[in-house]
């Protein structure tokens, strides 16, 4: 009977860490992890993780798809070779006017993509929450959708998993209305979250994840 218990102890360790996976995020501040209230969802979304997945979020606030490359940090999270790598970039892109979304930030979402193939590992295209921006109870502002598309386009064309976390948000946030969904952010500010807005944009993309035959296993 001692034989047989750790045997089975045995095969299930083997098979929780036939789960395990190396996962690196790429992104900008609505992704990035910090020391106080401010909130990135990259910071949350380990928990929703299968046991033993290891989580090296890269996202650095202020980022576009242009600097994240020019400033060598994509070249660093390469390096780390994830085999599953989740990006999300668009509002830099958009509102610096770093890229445009049918030319430059389709051609550096590919390099991305291109790069995380070469290493064998996945490349997740996330597409960017949505601002915390109202034109009445049932309708939030546009602005980002071109680079929500472009973004779904480019996961759709190149064959990899695709988070709409944009629609997601929005939808959410419409749902909660106006009021209600400004405590998830920031005080003051319609674009970065604080823990609980992280938390809730982490379970999001989570549930965007079960929808997709490549990332359930990665998803508890």
């Amino acid at each position: 009977m001692k034989f047989l218990k750790i045997s089975l102890l045995l095969m299930t360790f083997v098979i929780n860490s036939s789960f395990a996976a190396k996962v690196v995020i790429a992104g900008d501040s609505t992704v990035a992890s910090y020391a106080g209230e401010k909130q990135g969802w990259g910071g949350s979304i380990g928990k929703y993780f299968v046991s033993g997945t290891q989580v090296q979020n890269l996202a650095r606030g202020g980022t576009s798809s242009k600097t994240f490359i020019s400033e060598g940090l994509w070249k660093n999270a390469v390096a780390k070779k994830g085999n599953f790598v989740f990006i999300q970039f668009g509002h830099n892109d958009q509102g610096k006017g770093h890229t445009t979304a049918s030319g430059t930030f389709k051609s550096n979402l590919r390099k991305m993509i291109s790069d995380v193939k070469k290493n064998k590992g996945i490349a997740v295209i996330v597409s960017s929450p949505t601002r915390l921006r109202f034109v009445n109870p049932s309708t939030m502002t546009s602005e980002l959708a071109p680079f929500a598309n472009a973004a779904r386009e480019v996961a759709m064309s190149e064959g990899v998993p695709f988070i709409n976390l944009y629609e997601a948000s929005k939808k959410k946030y419409i749902q909660l209305g106006e009021k209600s969904s400004l405590s998830y952010f920031v005080k003051g500010d319609r674009t970065h979250t604080n823990v609980k807005g992280a938390n809730l944009l982490a379970s999001l993309v989570a549930q965007e994840m079960k929808k997709n035959s490549k990332l359930r296993t990665l998803s508890k």
